[in-house]
């Protein structure tokens, strides 16, 4: 990759969330499609779309940092955090699977440099940075640990977990069902493909104009709500803010310059599985899923996966596909042929406050695990202590748990 000089060291602004919300969406755009690490969660739609709803209570800023002649060449939004010492969190709300930052690639020195040195000397500005939800081997990390030699800081990889990725075998579809794909469960997905075929006529869809993806979009969220996620009241639709952050963030452009697209499995004409996907570049994210769960016995979303990946090895403007998944054991790691190392990236002053936040960080990633095992087992929370599993018999109340959940 091609590194420009800047003529002279770029500029950093602190924005809140009405100067951010002011950005030129078309040099923020800009930014997004030439960013170092591609990012669809940080783009315009889906910020502003939280800055409206789901994140409209919560105080956000952002560092812009610009070229002599005012280009964007770097973007950081983030919260703050007063404990252990005041951090900034890279913004990630539920909906946001990735806080990397947007950096120019052929800037992408000179903006970490700036940014670091922002960290290091500027007063109304945090000396930690957290990113969530970051690819260990992306070219960011890379350049990062470049430039932290000889700024006093230094960083270190928390809570780590595999995240799917798909890519293509040269040697094409079949060897990737036959290599990737367990005997049993490729039985399994053409058995069932079989009997729902005797219910009706079964095809796969991707939705790419705008019109049928805002349809198939509603049907998704009215599926969603149908099935498990709304009995726990977790459904885009349990929430009026949740539902018009999804409606802002996976909406398609009428110009078609971004590209969300649909998947669906469809019987009839009628959707059973649903499989949002956000195109960055070449690269298909996925972060949204759901299925008819009165079809639960068909798997029809093991089904639409297979048929994703089939379509997969006949797009060619698509290079990888990233499932978007926050944490380990997703059913795609059995089907896909690859994944990244993700985890949490810690930045600060290479001193002993260091430790501290890093103990800080475990914490709170041990606290929002047991708070996700009071959403996935009632109210009751098991925790590990030393070797043995030990069951809290007071019931957590679901504010502490949702808290904890947040409190990474």
């Amino acid at each position: 990759m091609k590194h420009e000089r800047l003529e002279a060291a770029p500029r950093v602004e602190c924005l809140d969330a009405d100067g951010l919300a002011r950005l030129d969406p078309a040099e923020w755009d800009d930014l997004s499609a030439n960013a170092l690490v591609e990012n669809p969660f940080y783009s315009h739609e889906v910020i502003l779309a939280g800055l409206k709803t789901i994140d409209s209570a919560t105080p956000l800023e952002a560092l812009a940092i610009r070229g002599s002649e005012g280009l964007l060449l770097g973007l950081f939004p983030f919260r703050r955090r007063r404990l252990p010492f005041e951090t900034a969190d890279a913004a990630c709300n539920l909906y946001q699977h990735s806080c990397t930052p947007l950096i120019r690639r052929e800037h992408a020195l000179p903006v970490l440099g700036a940014w670091l040195d922002a960290v290091r000397n500027a007063a109304d500005l945090p000396r930690f940075w957290c990113f969530r939800h970051m690819h260990l081997d992306s070219r960011f990390v890379e350049l990062l640990e470049v430039s932290l030699t000889g700024r006093s800081l230094r960083s270190v990889a928390l809570s780590l977990y595999r995240r799917p990725h798909l890519t293509r075998l040269e040697s094409g579809i079949d060897s990737h069902i036959q290599q990737v794909l367990p005997k049993r469960r490729l039985k399994d997905i053409q058995r069932n493909m079989r009997r729902l075929r005797e219910l009706g006529s079964l095809r796969f869809e991707r939705a790419r104009d705008a019109a049928l993806v805002e349809r198939r979009l509603e049907q998704f969220l009215k599926l969603e709500k149908a099935g498990w996620k709304g009995a726990r009241g977790t459904a885009f639709l349990s929430n009026s803010k949740d539902a018009a952050f999804a409606r802002a963030a996976f909406a398609p452009r009428e110009d078609g310059t971004r590209s969300v697209t649909i998947d669906s499995l469809l019987l009839d004409d009628r959707p059973l599985a649903l499989s949002i996907n956000i195109q960055a570049r070449d690269t298909a994210f996925t972060p949204k899923g759901a299925y008819d769960e009165r079809y639960r016995s068909y798997s029809p979303g093991l089904v639409l996966e297979y048929l994703v990946i089939k379509a997969f090895y006949e797009d060619s403007e698509t290079v990888d596909m990233d499932a978007a998944t926050t944490e380990d054991g997703h059913v795609l790691q059995g089907l896909w042929n690859d994944w990244k190392a993700m985890g949490t990236v810690l930045v600060g002053p290479a001193d002993w406050r260091f430790g501290i936040s890093v103990a800080a960080a475990r914490c709170a990633h041990a606290l929002r695990k047991c708070a996700k095992g009071v959403v996935g087992h009632g109210r009751q929370v098991f925790c590990k202590a030393g070797k043995h599993w030990g069951k809290l018999v007071r019931p957590v109340p679901w504010a502490i748990g949702l808290a904890a959940i947040c409190a990474e």
